[in-house]
Formats: C-alpha cells, sequence, structure tokens
C-alpha cells in the first residue's frame, strides 16, 4: 500500500529545501538536451538477440537525464532508443503512451524493454498495458488488431508516482496538475495491476516530490535506496548499477540465457 502523506503543509515546508538542492544539483543537465535530440548513432547499435532498451523520461525532461542508466546498458551490449517525438514530455499520459508505441512500430522495434524516470513510469506503464492488450487481440484473430506489433517485455522504473502525487494539486501547470492521486488516468493506472508484476519500481528513501511513495503492489521488485531526491535517483551510482543489473537480470532470465 502507498504511505500516505503526513503533515500536510509541514511536511510541504520541509521538502522544500531538499526541492531546491535536488534541482539545483540536476539542472545543468537540461543545457546538454539541445545538442542530444537523440541517442547518438553508436548506443542504438548493439547485440541484435538481445531487446531494444527504450528510454521514457520525465515531465520536461528528454532521454538525457537517463544517459548514466543508458550507458551502463549499452556497455553491456543493449539497444538504446528514446522517443524524441515526446519532446520534452508535457502531453497527457494516454497520449504519450499511445505516441510511444506508434514510435515503436514506425521504427521496426521488436521485442523491447522500457527504463524509465518518474511520469516516463505512467507512461511505461499505460503503453505496458496498451500493448499486452493489442497482442491479445491480435492473437485472437481480431481483424481490428494491426498485422504486427512490437511486444514490451517489462519496465524498470525510477522514482515514479504510481499512486499520483498529493503536492500535484498545489501546482498551476495542466503538465503538473495530471498527477493528483485524484485524476482519472492516476486511478486507472492504479487499479490496474495486472502486469505490475512486470515491472521492477526503484525509488529513494525520501522523495520530495512523491509523499505516497513509488512502491508498487504486486511488482517484480521493489528497491528502495539510501537517495534523497526526486531527480538524483537517476545519477546515483547505487541507484544507477541497482537499474542496470535488475533489468539485465530480468531480461536474461525472461530469455533463459546466461547472466553475464
Amino acid at each position: 500500500m502507498p504511505r500516505t502523506p503526513v503533515g500536510g503543509m509541514s511536511r510541504l515546508a520541509l521538502a522544500l529545501p531538499r526541492w531546491a538542492i535536488d534541482y539545483a544539483t540536476s539542472g545543468w543537465v537540461h543545457f546538454l538536451e539541445p545538442f542530444f535530440p537523440d541517442v547518438p548513432a553508436e548506443m542504438a547499435a548493439g547485440n541484435t538477440d538481445r531487446p531494444d532498451i527504450v528510454l521514457l523520461p520525465g515531465v520536461y525532461q528528454t532521454w538525457v537525464e537517463l544517459h548514466w542508466i543508458a550507458d551502463g546498458l549499452h556497455d553491456l551490449g543493449y539497444r538504446i532508443h528514446a522517443i524524441p517525438a515526446l519532446g520534452h514530455n508535457r502531453r497527457p499520459i494516454a497520449a504519450s503512451a499511445e505516441l510511444v508505441r506508434r514510435e515503436l512500430t514506425a521504427r521496426g522495434i521488436g521485442d523491447c524493454y522500457l527504463v524509465a524516470h518518474s511520469k516516463g513510469g505512467l507512461i511505461g506503464k499505460r503503453a505496458l498495458i496498451d500493448n499486452a492488450r493489442e497482442r491479445d487481440a491480435l492473437a485472437d484473430g481480431n481483424a481490428q488488431a494491426p498485422t504486427s506489433t512490437p511486444r514490451i517485455l517489462g519496465m524498470t522504473a525510477l522514482a515514479t508516482p504510481f499512486h499520483g502525487s498529493s503536492y500535484a494539486g498545489l501546482m498551476l501547470a495542466p503538465a503538473l496538475r495530471q498527477f493528483q492521486p485524484s485524476d482519472t488516468t492516476i486511478e486507472e493506472l492504479d487499479a490496474d495491476t495486472s502486469l505490475n508484476s512486470r515491472i521492477i519500481s526503484i525509488y529513494g528513501r525520501f522523495d520530495p516530490h512523491i509523499p505516497e511513495s513509488s512502491r508498487l503492489e504486486g511488482a517484480a521488485a521493489n528497491v528502495e535506496v539510501p537517495v534523497t531526491g526526486h531527480m538524483r535517483i537517476v545519477r546515483d551510482s547505487l541507484a544507477v548499477a541497482i537499474a542496470v543489473w535488475t533489468t539485465h537480470r530480468t531480461i536474461t532470465l525472461q530469455s533463459g540465457d546466461d547472466i553475464r
């Protein structure tokens, strides 16, 4: 069960300094984004016997924030892909998930595994559920199903507000207010636990953005790391190592290969 926020405004007041530190130490990454709209070509090359890795960043972010994890997975031979069409990821969650699935099809990606941060994990969960339904329809011979569709195997999500964030209601921007726990999309995703077993959720000991916690009922794994901050987790050496290892381990166990 998600933790219930305690102390209302007092908890928010305690979180504000940590918010400031979190952004002050991560803001420099945004300056790199215009120079890297997509992953470098060499990162999209790798072992064709393994599924592709697809990066899904958080709101107002691009794949660059996930490059530490992407580098680790590419070193293990995985082909890395971003979805530049997401831009800075301000669209509604369902629309973003549909865009991701269209992009996977357009790029000819077959089996793939998602690596996500924050909002990217909500997009990924929506895409995972919709992809499974689409493939089931195809298997059943549904005439409305496409003749081919990518297969999303699972997802590793970092600092994702699976239960929403009670702070979202204090925000003015629609891109942030969509994370309210009472939002219809959040409620639907939270209630649908059918594919939680394909999701690894990694989250910090204290996340100033998500008082509800990112612990996910029925997940393949819930991993709490000794990290304070919402942004810092994607570059913390321990969190990155855990994300890389758990992703690689999950994929290799699914395929029956040795873990190397």
